[in-house]
């Protein structure tokens, strides 16, 4: 199982970033921690430390955070190929005002984000991949917020089905819902005016 991991990661990595070579890979692989979390595991919690990048092997996890009228607000999904972390909170190295927590079971591989910026101190390649990972969080982070302020949630949820054609089978509509801001009821609205 752990040869499979392994080997999933490289090629991953092989596609995204083609100038890595396998030593590499090999060198972030063996400061990597591979852990198993089963529907309902919480990898980061509420006030949790946690300095890791994480990325996701198979499986699907939802990020959220807990909003003043105490309800949950879901603002990711990370399913497999997905290189996640508290940014805020893993970068200063503050307490977490989110939580991770895995929808399905969900194989991760976690590795110290201090530990990543000291091998890419000295290797150009595995900082040309670092800076290209934090290039597409900040990018993925501003539309998903000029998104959140310009569009109606009717457009937002078609956006959703477009970038994640395949998630509307694996996440409830509660949750759905959840990272688009609105209520189930209204939710279940836009699907009957749409004829989804």
């Amino acid at each position: 199982m752990m040869d499979n991991t392994i080997e999933s990661i490289i090629n991953f990595f092989k596609i995204e970033y083609p100038y890595l070579q396998l030593e590499d890979m090999l060198q972030i692989a063996a400061h990597s921690k591979i852990r198993t979390l089963e529907p309902g595991e919480t990898l980061v919690k509420f006030n949790q430390i946690y300095g890791n990048v994480v990325y996701v092997v198979e499986g699907l996890l939802k990020a959220f955070y807990i909003n003043q009228e105490g309800a949950e607000v879901i603002y990711s999904f990370e399913q497999e190929g997905s290189i996640s972390g508290n940014w805020y909170q893993t970068l200063l190295k503050r307490p977490s005002n989110v939580s991770f927590q895995a929808i399905e079971t969900t194989l991760v591989a976690e590795v110290d984000i201090q530990i990543i910026e000291t091998i890419a101190a000295e290797n150009i390649n595995i900082a040309r991949a670092y800076n290209s990972v934090m290039k597409k969080m900040l990018a993925d982070t501003l539309l998903q917020l000029t998104t959140f302020i310009n569009e109606k949630p009717e457009a937002r949820y078609l956006l959703f089905l477009e970038e994640n054609p395949k998630l509307q089978s694996r996440v409830s509509q509660k949750n759905i819902a959840s990272y688009l801001g609105i209520s189930p009821v209204s939710l279940s609205r836009i699907k009957k005016r749409l004829n989804l």
